[in-house]
Formats: C-alpha cells, sequence, structure tokens
C-alpha cells in the first residue's frame, strides 16, 4: 500500500507519517490475534480511534491520517490495489466545544 502512496508524489515525510499509521493497524490487529482485515475489523479499529480523539489523545489530522490508511489498508487487501484520493472527512466528527462557528 505505501507504494501507491509513494507513486502519487507525496513528500517522504507524509510517506513515512502513513507507513508510521498502517503500523498502528498492524499493531491493533495484532492485539486482537488478527492477521488480516476486514470490514468490521476496520469500523472497530475506526471506533478506536474516534474514542482516542474524542479523549485528546490524538488530533483530528492524526485520527484521519490513521482511519484513511485503515480503509485504504483493507481495500489494498480486498483488490489487490489501492486508490489514493481524497477522502471526506467522517460525518461524526464534532467540532470541539472551542470551535467557532460563522
Amino acid at each position: 500500500m505505501l507504494g501507491v502512496v509513494q507513486s502519487v508524489g507525496l513528500s517522504s515525510d507524509t510517506v513515512a507519517r502513513y507507513a508510521k499509521c498502517c503500523e498502528a493497524v498492524v499493531e491493533f490487529c495484532g492485539r486482537r490475534g488478527l492477521d488480516a482485515l476486514s470490514g468490521s475489523v476496520v469500523e472497530e479499529f475506526v471506533a478506536c480511534q474516534q474514542e482516542r480523539a474524542r479523549r485528546g489523545e490524538v488530533g483530528p489530522n492524526r485520527r484521519n491520517a490513521l482511519v484513511k490508511s485503515a480503509r485504504l489498508m483493507l481495500e489494498f487487501q480486498t483488490t489487490g490495489a489501492g486508490g489514493w484520493r481524497m477522502m471526506s472527512p467522517d460525518p461524526d466528527l464534532t467540532l470541539s466545544e472551542n470551535a467557532v462557528s460563522y
């Protein structure tokens, strides 16, 4: 999957960030004794990242990168290919209480 990230011309820092995100997904699966992703595992991972963001353990950009990585890893596992694309933020993300609305 990282080949897909590299092929679209992202900076080496961005590729390294997504490599760390992929490692986090693999660790998540490993802690659960899983050797493959599934839709339900990705959804569990997403829910876990939402909770981490809610507790302030990760910021919204990191959370989005983790979720995007997990979804692309599942796509790559399922199809053997992954298409890098912009992903809209999940609608369940809410603005912090300190956000200013216009």
